[in-house]
C-alpha cells in the first residue's frame, strides 16, 4: 500500500492556550485529484454510495457537549471512527478489525484507541481521504489528524454518517490510486 500517509502542507497557529502548534491540510496537488465536490443531502447520510474506492468527504461537524458522529466505512457493520464532544475536548475514536481468514493477521491487526484535543469551538471542519483501505482524516482545521489502514472486504462499500452535527458533507470520488 505504498506510504500510508498523503502529502500534507503544515503551518503553525495558536491553540485555544494561546500555544503554537503544528496544523496541517492536504498538499493543493491531492485536492487537484478529485472530481468536483457534489453537495449531499441529509437524507443521504445513512447510505453514501461510494462508486470508487478512492474518495474525498468533508464539511463540518458541529456536535453539544456529550452528543457523538459516527463514521462507517466499507459496508462493514460498525463505525471505524467516532467523535465526541466532552469536557471542552473533542474524543476521536478509532476501531479496527479484521475480517480476512489469515490467523495472525486476526490476532494483531484488530484494535482500538482514542485521542482527545482541546476544542473550543462547537463546530469543526472535516476531511476525510480515503484510498482503497487508506484512510486519513483532519479535524478543527488541521489541529487533529488521524492516519488508519484497513484492509476492507468491499474498499467501494457504501459509507454512512450517524449521529448528530454533520452538514454541508460534499463528496468527491477520484479515477486512480492516490497513495
Amino acid at each position: 500500500r505504498s506510504i500510508m500517509s498523503l502529502p500534507k502542507e503544515y503551518s503553525l497557529v495558536k491553540n485555544t492556550a494561546g500555544q503554537y502548534v503544528v496544523a496541517q491540510k492536504f498538499a493543493q496537488q491531492i485536492n487537484t485529484l478529485f472530481t468536483p465536490a457534489t453537495l449531499l443531502s441529509e437524507d443521504d447520510f445513512a447510505a453514501i454510495e461510494i462508486k470508487s474506492p478512492v474518495y474525498k468527504l468533508s464539511g463540518e461537524l458541529s456536535l453539544l457537549q456529550g452528543e457523538t458522529g459516527a463514521i462507517r466505512l466499507f459496508a462493514e457493520q460498525q463505525a471505524q471512527i467516532t467523535i465526541t464532544a466532552k469536557g471542552g475536548e473533542l474524543v476521536v475514536c478509532s476501531y479496527r478489525d479484521y475480517l480476512g481468514s489469515n490467523e495472525v493477521m486476526q490476532k494483531e491487526f484488530p484494535h482500538n484507541y482514542q485521542f482527545k484535543q482541546p476544542c473550543a469551538t462547537q463546530a469543526v471542519a472535516f476531511e476525510l481521504v480515503v484510498d482503497n483501505g487508506a484512510v486519513e482524516l483532519l479535524l478543527a482545521d488541521g489541529l487533529l489528524s488521524m492516519t488508519q489502514l484497513y484492509y476492507p472486504q468491499q474498499p467501494n462499500g457504501n459509507l454512512s454518517l450517524s449521529g448528530q452535527g454533520w452538514s454541508q458533507v460534499a463528496l468527491a470520488t477520484c479515477s486512480h490510486r492516490i497513495n
